[in-house]
């Protein structure tokens, strides 16, 4: 039941976080009864706009109007006040508490003459009968931990709903359950849209949002698209896939192969992965959020220690326990955070990339003094190489995103690795940053290095990778070339439910 009657409106939203737009003049219209779904590949800043919405986090510039008053700021307090509701998951919901206590948490208000009993029956009375009217069957004396992931956002949206809630700003949650968790979570936010709830859902998962969406809109680089009605013939789709960012990819020859795995497996999270990689090849690992991606880059790259499977690096049968065994082997993995890739934030640039690279970089007779010559020449190779000038005095910390990702690059390089696994190389780095990062592949690519590419972004791994692997609930259950496939369909490979 959508109507005309804006009920929730925010136009002109800026936020940067050092000196980086992650929402750029962003405005979003909610009328009652309307479903929109937000799309994005990860770490679009899905959650962040949520959280701007209903005031978790504050914004920079614009302006908010509810039910078409306007207001320059709201906090998370009057955001509630006035009928905004933000679903983030588990980080909302105390696990020592029932199902019941969570629903009432911080709203019920019992009267002075209660006894414990009687407002405890009273609590279970009132959440029954909103569990009753919205067809939902859970147990309010159940722990949270017996719960399944639909029952948990459930308890959220009724704790909403208790709180007299007009609007619901749900993040990602679709992809973490199951085909009949999905239905059943679907029907409910469809009986709320009949109520007149206006509905914000944020996904990474466009198939799941064009089943229960009445309009989409795209969020990219920090800019929010204009609306898609989804009843429209998939012209949303098609402008999911424009490609926005330059790809400047090379097609080398492939050499001999540098690694191979075979049966590998972590645990139920990967179930006999088997998969190999030649000189001077790119290949991407693509699946939804879940799906076993980044394990999978740790079990290589010796963070975690596979429960079973064989590791060959240059056709030699190893055994990679730890990282120290896989950057002997010439593994190395580069995350997509400051922390994962062990950067110290308070230290500058250049000790970074000196940091467990002592010995390329000491002195010839005092290995434990760094040489200036061999300082110069890390300095020179930079920035020939990776578009950067070595600063003495600049803390990591000050740094843009891209720069730090180009250390963690550099600290590779020095380290003699062969083999590098890239985690969503290219997030939170504007369009410049990317190419920068996609060049930085290409000479590595050059000299015979070998990446794998583990991935959401769909355009990222088409453009980039000789071939793709999908990842599905920790499996490898296809293999495509990239110029044999389309983002579409590559997209309905990932996301559609079996």
């Amino acid at each position: 039941m959508t109507t005309n009657d804006s009920i929730f409106r925010a136009v002109g939203l800026n936020k940067q976080y050092n000196q980086h737009y992650i929402l750029n003049d962003v405005s979003v219209d909610l009328t009652q009864g309307e479903i929109l779904g937000i799309w994005g590949v990860n770490a679009s800043a899905k959650t962040t706009l949520i959280k701007v919405l209903s005031g978790i986090v504050s914004v920079d510039t614009g302006i908010f109007y509810i039910e078409n008053v306007p207001y320059s700021s709201i906090s998370c307090q009057k955001g509630t006040f006035l009928g905004i509701s933000a679903i983030l998951g588990d980080e909302q919901l105390a696990f020592n508490m029932s199902a019941g206590d969570n629903i009432y948490l911080g709203s019920f208000q019992p009267k002075a003459f209660y006894t414990p009993w009687y407002h405890q029956k009273a609590l279970e009375k009132e959440a029954n009968k909103h569990l009753q009217h919205y067809q939902c069957s859970i147990d309010l004396n159940a722990k949270l931990q017996t719960l399944t992931v639909a029952e948990r956002y459930i308890i959220l949206i009724m704790r909403a709903v208790v709180r007299s809630a007009k609007v619901l700003l749900i993040d990602d949650c679709l992809s973490e359950m199951d085909r009949k968790e999905q239905q059943e979570f679907i029907r409910l936010l469809k009986q709320l849209s009949s109520e007149g709830f206006a509905i914000l859902i944020a996904s990474q998962n466009i198939i799941q949002l064009t089943q229960v969406c009445d309009s989409i809109q795209i969020i990219q680089d920090g800019y929010l698209s204009p609306k898609y009605h989804t009843k429209d013939e998939n012209t949303y789709l098609t402008d999911v896939m424009k490609n926005r960012v330059l790809f400047p990819k090379m097609h080398l020859t492939k050499g001999d192969i540098i690694y191979q795995c075979s049966q590998l497996s972590y645990g139920n999270a990967l179930k006999n992965i088997s998969l190999e990689i030649h000189e001077g090849e790119i290949i991407g690992i693509i699946g939804a959020s879940g799906s076993g991606k980044s394990t999978l880059a740790k079990v290589i790259a010796g963070h975690l220690h596979n429960t079973s499977g064989t590791t060959r690096i240059n056709h030699r049968t190893v055994k990679i326990r730890n990282k120290s065994d896989a950057r002997r082997h010439g593994i190395a993995l580069i995350s997509n955070t400051v922390d994962n890739n062990n950067l110290v934030p308070d230290m500058n640039l250049s000790d970074n990339i000196l940091l467990g690279n002592y010995r390329q970089s000491s002195h010839r007779f005092l290995p434990f003094v760094i040489s200036s010559t061999k300082e110069t020449l890390i300095s020179i190779n930079l920035q020939d190489n990776l578009e950067m000038e070595l600063s003495k005095s600049e803390q990591v910390k000050h740094l843009s995103n891209g720069t730090q990702k180009k250390i963690a690059f550099s600290r590779s390089i020095m380290s003699g690795a062969q083999l590098l696994l890239l985690d969503e190389p290219s997030v939170s780095i504007d369009n410049i940053g990317k190419v920068q990062i996609y060049n930085i592949i290409n000479n590595l690519l050059l000299s015979k290095k070998a990446i794998i590419l583990f991935s959401s972004n769909v355009l990222e791994v088409i453009n980039m990778c000789e071939r793709i692997l999908i990842l599905k609930d920790g499996e490898i259950v296809d293999e495509i070339i990239s110029q044999e496939t389309t983002a579409d369909d590559l997209y309905k490979m990932i996301y559609t439910v079996n």
